[in-house]
């Protein structure tokens, strides 16, 4: 499966963990709008049981996997043509290597970003380390257009 992004956001919206394409202020409003409508479906549906499972904008989908315990979203975006099958599995994948390497983490009531970087690491053995330097150096010269 090629994941081109990829976040970790507590219930809040706060990004715990983001590897994206798209630059910083795209991302904050990316994870703002995920936290919006999942808080929208939780207060619709009246329970934290229930939450917006994916999202299709064009031809890319965003694909959502909750973790009630820790109150995380961890959020996969991928071409839309990819089946739901691989999306769950790599999700709930993603889930269990980031619970498993923070777990004392996630139960601090501040929970600072910085401390969940190195699991760039556990992400690069998880994804084809080709497609990450690809979405590294896409990352690269969007962060340089901004700069100028």
């Amino acid at each position: 499966m090629i994941a081109e992004e990829f976040w970790v956001l507590d219930w809040e919206g706060k990004p715990l963990y983001t590897f994206t394409t798209e630059g910083k202020k795209q991302s904050k409003l990316l994870s703002g709008f995920f936290q919006t409508i999942q808080s929208f479906a939780r207060n619709v549906l009246d329970n934290d049981q229930d939450h917006i499972n994916y999202i299709t904008l064009g031809e890319y989908i965003y694909n959502f996997h909750w973790n009630t315990i820790y109150q995380l979203y961890f959020i996969i975006k991928c071409s839309s043509k990819t089946k739901r099958k691989t999306i769950k599995a790599s999700l709930s994948t993603i889930e269990n290597l980031f619970i498993e390497d923070y777990r004392a983490e996630l139960v601090k009531p501040e929970r600072d970003p910085s401390q969940f970087e190195k699991f760039r690491s556990k992400i690069e053995k998880y994804f084809d380390p080709d497609i990450l330097i690809q979405m590294e150096n896409v990352l690269i010269d969007s962060r340089l257009k901004e700069l100028k």
